[in-house]
C-alpha cells in the first residue's frame, strides 16, 4: 500500500514509470513492486485522467490513442493493457526512407 502512495506521488511529480521504479527500488530494495506493476499503475492513472481533463471523452471509443514507434509504447505489456481496457490505438506510420530529415532542408533557400 505504501508503495502505491509513493508511486502516486512520483506520478504527480511527472516521473516516468522507469524512474519511479528505480526510486522505489532505492527505498524498498527487495520488497519493491515489479516494473510491470508500476507500468500498469501509471497507465491506469493516465486512463482515469483523460475523462477528468476532457469531459467530452467519457464514452469508451470516443477517443483514439496515437502512439509513435518508441519501444515503451510497443511492448507486449502496454499492448495487452490497452486491449484489456478497450483503448483504440492508432499506429504511427513508419517513416519512409525517401523522406529522411536531411533531404527536407535541401529544397529551401535560406535568406
Amino acid at each position: 500500500m505504501k508503495q502505491r502512495v509513493n508511486l502516486k506521488f512520483l506520478y504527480k511529480l511527472g516521473k516516468s514509470a522507469g524512474e519511479s521504479h528505480a526510486m522505489l527500488k532505492q527505498v524498498y530494495e527487495d520488497d519493491t513492486m515489479s516494473l510491470k506493476t508500476v507500468y500498469c499503475e501509471v497507465l491506469k492513472r493516465l486512463l482515469a485522467r483523460i475523462p477528468r481533463v476532457r469531459a467530452h471523452l467519457k464514452q469508451p471509443g470516443s477517443w483514439f490513442l496515437l502512439h509513435d514507434n518508441a519501444r515503451p509504447h510497443t511492448t507486449t505489456l502496454v499492448k495487452r493493457f490497452l486491449a484489456q481496457h478497450g483503448v483504440t490505438k492508432l499506429s504511427h506510420p513508419p517513416y519512409p526512407p525517401d523522406l529522411s530529415p536531411p533531404y527536407f532542408s535541401l529544397n529551401f533557400k535560406w535568406f
